[in-house]
């Protein structure tokens, strides 16, 4: 539990740190080895459904993080560094944990469904259909 500003602080610094140098550039990696994967093998972009899946889960992903939560990391952070502990009372802040909560989640499960589909590749036989 934590019970002082400095501890707070170190929190948010090391959340907004993991945030922005392993979970954004993870997002990016993943982003760029699916269109790498999507333009240079038979696989394409929406050949089959489980690759349709993991496009639509890594793009959502990426832009929720990119212009929601990312900057709601980062404004946290910067009330914890300016009210310490203070922050625990001000009301941007705790609806900021609550999100991150939500978002860690719900982000933990769309990612494990995607090793999933991505392991036993349901929808295989799904195609879309050319006109």
């Amino acid at each position: 539990r934590i019970t002082k500003g400095d501890e707070l602080y170190m929190f948010n610094y090391l959340y907004h740190f993991i945030d922005m140098y392993f979970v954004s550039v993870g997002a990016s990696i993943t982003f760029l080895t699916g269109l790498i994967y999507s333009v240079f093998t038979p696989w394409g972009f929406f050949k089959h459904g489980w690759l349709v899946y993991k496009w639509i889960v890594t793009v959502f992903i990426i832009v929720i993080g990119t212009f929601y939560l990312g900057p709601m990391v980062s404004k946290m952070l910067q009330i914890a560094d300016v009210d310490r502990i203070s922050a625990l009372q001000n009301s941007y802040y705790l609806h900021g944990e609550r999100i991150g909560l939500i978002a860690a989640i719900i982000n933990s499960v769309l990612l494990l469904v995607a090793i999933v589909v991505s392991v036993y590749k349901p929808w295989k036989n799904w195609k879309v259909k050319k006109k």
